[in-house]
């Protein structure tokens, strides 16, 4: 059904509705924006932490979103981690004046890179444990078809 667009002034196919509740071609465009806009401006062990987040979403999780399912907890992590959680925990760290990013300990003891690391380790095992459990859909996936194939053959042979 085509609708009615007053910006264009034409008409236009609805938007995609994904099945996931997201474009994941999005998410990974958010990854991969995050990381060139920040790369210089944090340290190393920042970027090295973003790396890895954005690697097991990409290269663990995307490939096989169909292993959620649809409305998931884990995909609206997915989603939230990549375009919120993660650039927004960035964000508050790159907005403090640069004097006090560098100071001592500031509140309850950590540094604010301390803080950034924290966050960054907790969002790190979030998608580790989405990963997993894609993993495990696979492996139960596997499994089936193994019992599967052992019922199969079993019952061949006992018609003979």
């Amino acid at each position: 059904m085509l609708r009615w667009s007053s910006a264009s002034t034409s008409w236009e196919p609805p938007p995609a509705i994904h099945p996931y509740g997201f474009d994941p071609q999005l998410v990974q465009g958010a990854l991969s924006d995050e990381i060139r806009v920040v790369s210089g401006r944090v340290p190393a062990d920042v970027i090295t932490r973003i790396q890895r987040i954005e690697l097991t979403i990409r290269s663990e999780i995307l490939p096989r979103l169909d292993c959620l399912p649809a409305g998931s907890l884990e995909l609206y992590l997915i989603e939230r981690t990549a375009r919120d959680y993660l650039p927004t925990a960035i964000d508050s760290y790159l907005h403090l004046p640069s004097g006090y990013v560098s100071s001592g300990p500031a509140s309850g003891g950590w540094t604010p890179l301390q803080v950034l690391l924290d966050e960054l380790d907790l969002l790190d095992a979030q998608m580790r444990r989405v990963a997993d459990i894609v993993h495990h859909a696979d492996m139960d996936r596997m499994l089936a078809h193994r019992r599967f194939l052992h019922d199969r053959f079993s019952r061949a042979d006992a018609s003979r």
